[in-house]
């Protein structure tokens, strides 16, 4: 059983709610931060409420009529599938501006991982937003490739603390918090894991992505059901163009409810295994700021960012 399982079985234990500190105690789960963000995506999934007590305190309540964490993994209907038209060329027109509440950004894992961290697996997995089936295959697909990327799961920590290239040290931990404040989805492409949420808890190992790993389009079909679980409008890749993570993303078959889709990758240049994930991490920080990147925008290495748009219909 999940964390999420655990959180949401005792909130629907009672009909008048638990504040966040409450469910830390009675359920163990630690630390506190993983239980509000537990909280705040099953409340942005329609599972639970949260709403304002007398002394202004959240209160999580269950949604009754809602469907729960089971019948959503249990029963989940297969996305509604759009086809996409030929790609587009890239632009250089900048990206128009976001709701980030309903805008899901895809990002690569880096070579690059700090060591250390705990070793209770705390916090919420993609494996928790899919359906029981697609959870199933992921999980089993993870289990085939540990031996060849060397999986080690005794320490974990959040994906976007884990991975420490020049992506992740131009966005800075910043930048994944207003993500994650605004209500934006962060799904990483990983070597080792396949697919894994931003703040998913993950370990060590040594492995590039290589698409023949994950057969059956697994990960576009993930990346697909993690939209369509996130309510997500519009969908932002930051990824090198040339790359198999961006090869994945094209390959997507967005959801109905997906309006948009977009490819930012840095322009071509020498030094790109340092200069273009550093693009991509300055171009993430400058969307979580402002909501959106201007005409004309360019990294500190001087470097400006094509704009595909994967038109959807």
């Amino acid at each position: 059983m999940t964390n999420s399982d655990i959180i949401l079985n005792l909130i629907r234990s009672s009909q008048t709610g638990f504040t966040d500190s409450e469910i830390r105690k009675r359920t163990g789960v630690e630390p506190h931060q993983q239980v509000n963000q537990i909280c705040r995506h099953l409340a942005k999934r329609g599972i639970i409420r949260r709403e304002r007590d007398a002394n202004n305190r959240w209160i999580n309540r269950s949604v009754f009529a809602g469907p729960g964490i089971a019948q959503h993994r249990g029963h989940c209907a297969r996305p509604a599938l759009r086809t996409q038209r030929s790609h587009n060329e890239p632009r250089s027109t900048g990206l128009p501006g976001l709701d980030l509440s309903k805008t899901l950004f895809v990002i690569p894992c880096s070579g690059r991982k700090r060591p250390g961290g705990g070793g209770a697996d705390r916090g919420e997995s993609i494996l928790d937003c899919l359906p029981s089936g697609l959870a199933d295959e992921l999980r089993m697909q993870r289990e085939r490739n540990a031996p060849a990327v060397e999986l080690n799961a005794a320490r974990r920590l959040p994906a976007t603390e884990r991975y420490s290239g020049y992506l992740y040290e131009a966005a800075g931990a910043r930048t994944f918090e207003r993500l994650d404040d605004a209500g934006s989805r962060i799904a990483i492409i990983s070597g080792g894991y396949g697919l894994v949420l931003g703040y998913e808890r993950i370990g060590m190992y040594d492995q590039v992505f290589k698409g023949a790993m994950w057969p059956e389009r697994l990960i576009q079909r993930c990346l697909a059901t993690c939209a369509q679980v996130a309510e997500t409008r519009t969908v932002v890749g930051l990824l090198s163009a040339s790359t198999s993570y961006a090869k994945v993303f094209r390959g997507a078959r967005w959801p109905a409810g997906v309006a948009q889709a977009f490819l930012l990758s840095p322009e071509p240049t020498c030094g790109a295994m340092v200069k273009a994930p550093r693009t991509q991490g300055e171009a993430l920080a400058e969307i979580a700021r402002s909501g959106h990147l201007l005409p004309g925008w360019r990294s500190s290495d001087g470097l400006g960012v094509a704009v595909t748009d994967l038109a959807v219909m």
